[in-house]
């Protein structure tokens, strides 16, 4: 390594800590939302959610992954279901920031609206908004950690759940109410949907994974952040 290359880590180094300082401070002074663990059970109680999330467990385990699907991956973000380090007794079967979203959604979304999840995955997310009575809920993956063909399997296996999946063309057709993108970065979806987005006036609210998530988006401002989940983004 040259020296010429040591000396640009170490500048990176000092200036990501400065950056995280300064995301730091700032969020003092946002507003802070917290998981209502009340209402979120009592939703659970009124939808039978216990039996989805049994279902999207047994499901999962008994899913054949591909040899290209980075299994990995969703291991890494299910095994957060049952720790308490970020969510405590986290009562579904989904990444905790995914909690945060479904309540953000149940404190202050019609479930007319219509709710685009990019990066869905397996979709856990959007089968338990189906189930709540959101019912213009879908997602989008871009396949780039697993096969389509694999999230059809698996959304074959829960229920007739195949049309939640939109492709790009019509991901990009959607008139979206409101758009999360969990564990990915935002930075990373394809730019001519992100364009679509910010460019769409129906668009009220982005929903991001805290530690993916953007300080800034243009047109928007940070409407409030769950603490180690979510910032919750609201069109200026």
């Amino acid at each position: 390594m040259t020296n010429y290359t040591v000396k640009n880590v170490i500048l990176y180094g000092i200036g990501g800590r400065i950056k995280r300082l300064f995301f730091k401070t700032y969020e003092l002074f946002l507003p802070k939302f917290e998981i209502d663990k009340i209402l979120l059970n009592e939703t659970i109680s009124k939808f039978n959610l216990k039996e989805t999330t049994n279902l999207l467990e047994n499901s999962y385990n008994n899913l054949k992954l591909q040899t290209s699907d980075n299994k990995e991956y969703f291991d890494t973000q299910l095994s957060w279901v049952g720790a308490n380090k970020f969510l405590s007794d986290n009562p579904l079967y989904i990444y905790p920031p995914n909690v945060a979203v479904i309540d953000f959604l149940i404190k202050n979304i019609k479930k007319e609206s219509n709710l685009l999840d990019y990066g869905c995955g397996l979709s856990n997310l959007i089968i338990y908004l189906k189930k709540m009575g959101f019912s213009n809920s879908f997602g989008y993956d871009n396949f780039s950690q697993i096969k389509k063909e694999t999230i059809e399997n698996f959304l074959k296996t829960v229920g007739g759940a195949q049309d939640l999946l939109l492709s790009k063309e019509k991901a990009l057709l959607l008139k979206s109410n409101i758009i999360s993108c969990i564990c990915y970065y935002w930075q990373k979806i394809d730019k001519d949907i992100i364009n679509k987005e910010l460019n769409n006036p129906n668009l009220e609210y982005i929903l991001l994974d805290y530690y993916y998530a953007p300080r800034h988006i243009k047109g928007f401002k940070i409407e409030g952040i769950y603490k180690n989940l979510l910032i919750v983004f609201k069109r200026k």
